[in-house]
């Protein structure tokens, strides 16, 4: 293989298989991996570079033919992954293979290197690169390691911990968006040091910005006075909302507290019944709403009403809503999980809880609505102070380690730190 010039426009295959860029926000397979792989190869198409997605198609399109998603974008749709469990993909490999390069053939498109999403699209990738005779990138978004060194979630199959191990140990390189990501990846993939990269994950600044509290909560229905905590994300267990809702049982005696929850697979989740009957256990029946699923245009509202956004999470590989919530203005309470336990650690931002344990996140929400004030000047500065996580930054550390590759460098690591990425990102410099 030829690697091309440093200057050249190069073309990248993503493959993600579990889950794709236009599904649903909030449904059980469509959450910070289908934010990351949209925005990631938009800024990568506005840099110049192709990129072809294979990933499942949204649910209203039909047949093979490649959608265009952004300039110099594609999603080539690959229909195994819309009902296929992630075991099952990864078992299907060689015959989803077969359906990729269907589809690259005739599209007559040839890549420079393929970087894969997921455990369950590393193998399929795996196979890939060793047919075009590129380097494989590898981003593993969450790991079953993570999840069960914080008891997070149900038991991780074995084939998973697995997997994720020999695809680390085997690949070319290594993306991760946090330091403790790295952390927990090196702990079992000691091999990986040098060719792993954290390059942090960004927010999109034009969808995400700050709307007057008084019009938000008017237009949402909130009344003015109530003190209103949002939680965005899956409903899946490892992302804690019966942490959350435990932690609220603590702070009942305020009167005006209530619970916004945006996310979920609708009324039919057994999930979300199950959170129910925990929510009358605990008499908060009068303090929480399910607000379901909302589009990402309509999320900065429900952003900018809250006083704050929980994340009461057992394990994070990054937490995008930290990002977006401050973006929008509004401060984090958290658990220590992924890019919080940086993001929050001055207290500037909002509030880390010191454990996992309800009453931990329940102090730190409580100081939070006890010490923020809230005003324009205040939110103006909370988006101010991520402005280093714009996703044309994560794009550049992307492309920092795939030139690396190309050009035969061997310690990714240093050649994504050569990329600036530490210059008031908030992470430290201790992620080189």
């Amino acid at each position: 293989m030829n690697p091309p010039a440093p200057s050249a426009a190069l073309s990248i295959a993503m493959i993600s298989l579990h889950s794709g860029p236009l599904g649903p926000l909030g449904a059980s397979r469509t959450g910070g991996l289908s934010v990351c792989l949209r925005a990631l190869a938009r800024e990568l198409g506005r840099a110049g570079h192709r990129v072809d997605l294979f990933a499942p198609p949204p649910g209203d399109a039909h047949g093979e033919e490649p959608l265009p998603l952004a300039p110099n974008v594609r999603l080539f749709p690959v229909a195994a992954g819309i009902s296929s469990s992630a075991l099952d993909l990864y078992r299907q490999a060689e015959e989803i293979l077969g359906t990729i390069e269907r589809l690259r053939r005739r599209a007559a498109a040839r890549y420079d290197l393929v970087h894969s999403h997921y455990w369950a699209s590393g193998r399929t990738a795996e196979l890939a690169c060793r047919a075009w005779g590129v380097p494989h990138v590898l981003t593993l978004h969450t790991l079953a390691a993570g999840k069960r060194r914080f008891r997070a979630g149900g038991q991780e199959h074995s084939v998973r911990l697995a997997t994720e191990r020999r695809l680390a140990a085997a690949c070319d390189g290594l993306i991760v968006p946090s330091p403790r990501e790295k952390e927990i990846l090196l702990r079992f993939c000691p091999t990986a040091s040098d060719r792993t990269a954290v390059v942090p994950w960004g927010v999109d600044f034009e969808g995400f910005r700050p709307i007057p509290r008084r019009e938000a909560r008017r237009r949402l229905g909130i009344p003015q006075a109530s003190e209103v905590v949002l939680y965005v994300g899956r409903v899946v267990p490892e992302k804690g909302l019966k942490r959350l809702m435990s932690a609220l049982a603590h702070l009942r005696g305020r009167a005006r507290l209530r619970l916004l929850v945006v996310g979920g697979d609708g009324a039919d989740d057994p999930r979300l019944r199950l959170l129910a009957a925990h929510m009358r256990a605990r008499g908060l029946e009068n303090r929480v709403t399910f607000c379901g699923r909302v589009t990402p245009e309509a999320l900065p509202l429900f952003y900018s009403a809250a006083d704050l956004l929980a994340l009461p999470s057992s394990y994070e590989s990054f937490g995008l809503v930290v990002l977006e919530a401050l973006a929008c203005g509004t401060p984090v309470a958290a658990t220590p999980v992924g890019a919080a336990e940086f993001l929050l650690r001055d207290g500037k931002r909002g509030r880390l809880a010191s454990g996992f344990a309800p009453a931990d996140l329940a102090r730190a929400i409580a100081d939070l609505l006890d010490t923020h004030l809230h005003s324009p000047f205040m939110a103006e500065s909370l988006r101010r102070s991520i402005a280093a996580y714009g996703w044309e930054r994560t794009a550049a550390g992307a492309l920092a380690v795939y030139r690396a590759l190309l050009s035969g460098r061997e310690n990714t690591s240093t050649a994504a730190a050569g990329t600036s990425l530490c210059c008031g990102c908030g992470l430290g410099r201790g992620h080189r």
